[in-house]
């Protein structure tokens, strides 16, 4: 709610609101807090009837009700504690004025049990104002502490309500709002007032004017040992919407009026449920807006959002929304959605439901579809040897080919493997016999440890080697000698260098890391 706070100790100060305080019932919490260390105890409370230039309009009439924690004497003048009812006269010459309640600020009346009594510290007050022309009511914490009527012929002013300070700080006034009795049209309402008379033989008649041009009617009275209520019942048609004053009048037998009453009675329609409600957005988003047509008598909405699909009511509630539209920001599951919005009145009041709007959301993100990193498998051909020489590293390769191999690659479309392991995909494990000076590729690692084991280690320990390395970068750049084999014109499937690596042949057979690999396209033809 709204909340007005005087953080710092002034000269008397007020804070006007924007609510009239002619007929009107206004209700809302105040709370008096200290500063550590810090201690005070003047005046706080409100101004009813009042304008903006009042505090210097010689003009001025107003009402200040204020509350003092404890009582002190400033240049002479005692301010007392309590709480108490004054009206102001005029602009008053100085302060003291305020403090004192004294010559332009004229005290009414004091608080039936505060009046002298002083507000506590820390303490939140529950405070409601009546406040009518003929009659002014104030009630602390559910105990009516003043009801004061206006002179015969001087009617309390019309105006605004204003929260009133001086010389104390950290005064908070909350949720000040209209509280007048709400009645709906075609609906009947009741009431029932109090009055109090000395008189305890007389008796007593009470009328009441419903303030919608429908006749006066006689209001029920009870009356023993010298206090009174009066109580009426009344329905008021669509044509009365709005703030309607009653006037209750009560009179003894001598035909006397003993009080007159004035308050306020809000008249409403509940807004009627808002027209063409829908839900848009595209099935494969869970983001969606609502919007409608706006309902008469509607200052904000509230939208509720069931799943049909898992009978779940209420996934999504949001009050208190200006406008006709509304987006969704909170993410929809998918499933099957039913969406309804209703109106409020200013007074809190809801009005029926629209027609409800079914909506699907299927947005479910699938899996994401990722295309396997691959790399160019290329291939050689020894016409020496008459074999083929694979590798996935383009710098081997190109020393292969710089070493009198044939480049059955460059230019070719080939085909690809995966750098790294997809699913359904094996690894290819290339051999290389250094007996017998070639390369062997294979898929099964059967194989590849059977033919490791078959092949005896050579002179120098080393034995015949497969490497499966996932990472081309760890491929060291190979720089082969220039070969000194004198090519065959016809093939054959011996190797032209020795079984040792001392041959002079200088014809490179080199190792290549293993790929993760996929045939993505058929090589070409030798």
């Amino acid at each position: 709610g709204s909340t007005v706070q005087e953080t710092r100790r002034s000269v008397p100060s007020v804070y006007l609101s924007s609510a009239s305080t002619s007929p009107q019932t206004l209700r809302g919490l105040v709370t008096v807090g200290a500063a550590a260390g810090e201690v005070d105890g003047d005046f706080w409370g409100f101004v009813l009837g009042f304008d903006a230039d009042d505090f210097t309009d010689a003009g001025a009439d107003y009402l200040l009700v204020d509350w003092k924690q404890t009582p002190q004497s400033v240049s002479g003048v005692l301010a007392n504690d309590g709480l108490a009812l004054s009206r102001v006269s005029g602009a008053p010459a100085n302060n003291l004025e305020f403090w004192g309640h004294t010559t332009a600020v004229t005290e009414l009346a004091r608080g039936a049990t505060l009046g002298n009594v002083g507000w506590v510290t820390g303490q939140t007050y529950d405070v409601i104002i009546d406040y009518t022309p003929t009659r002014v009511i104030v009630v602390v914490d559910g105990v009516q502490q003043l009801d004061v009527l206006a002179p015969v012929g001087n009617p309390f002013s019309a105006g605004r309500l204003g929260f009133y300070a001086y010389s104390q700080n950290f005064v908070t006034f909350t949720d000040f709002t209209d509280d007048s009795p709400i009645a709906h049209d075609n609906v009947p309402i009741s009431f029932t007032k109090t009055f109090t008379d000395p008189g305890t033989l007389d008796t007593f008649t009470a009328t009441i004017n419903w303030g919608d041009g429908s006749p006066t009617e006689a209001g029920l009275v009870a009356y023993a040992a010298g206090f009174g209520t009066v109580s009426g019942t009344h329905t008021y048609p669509f044509a009365a919407l709005g703030d309607r004053a009653v006037t209750v009048t009560i009179k003894d037998d001598d035909d006397a009026t003993v009080a007159t009453d004035t308050f306020v009675i809000n008249v409403q329609d509940p807004p009627p449920p808002p027209e063409n409600f829908s839900v848009s957005g595209l099935a494969t988003s869970n983001v969606r807006t609502a919007q409608w047509n706006s309902s008469v008598g509607a200052v904000y909405y509230e939208l509720k959002v069931d799943n049909r699909t898992t009978g779940v009511a209420d996934v999504l509630r949001v009050g208190g929304l200006v406008g006709t539209s509304f987006t969704l920001v909170t993410p929809l599951s998918d499933g099957d959605y039913r969406a309804m919005v209703r109106g409020y009145s200013d007074h809190g009041d809801a009005g029926g439901w629209s027609l409800p709007y079914d909506f699907t959301v299927s947005a479910t993100t699938p899996a994401p579809v990722t295309t396997p990193v691959t790399t160019r498998f290329y291939r050689a051909y020894n016409p020496n040897a008459d074999f083929h020489f694979f590798t996935t590293s383009a710098g081997e390769f190109q020393a292969v080919v710089a070493a009198g191999y044939h480049d059955e690659s460059t230019g070719r479309s080939g085909f690809h493997v995966d750098v790294s392991q997809e699913t359904g995909t094996s690894p290819i494990y290339r051999l290389y016999n250094i007996q017998k000076g070639y390369h062997y590729y294979t898929f099964n690692t059967a194989e590849r440890d059977f033919l490791m084991n078959l092949v005896p280690a050579p002179a120098t320990g080393q034995p015949a080697t497969v490497e499966t390395r996932h990472s081309e970068a760890a491929v060291p750049a190979v720089s082969p000698p220039a070969s000194t084999c004198t090519p065959r014109t016809r093939r054959r499937r011996t190797p032209c260098w020795p079984r040792t690596p001392a041959s002079g042949c200088s014809m490179p057979v080199l190792d290549m890391r293993s790929r993760w690999g996929r045939v993505r396209n058929q090589p070409p033809a030798p």
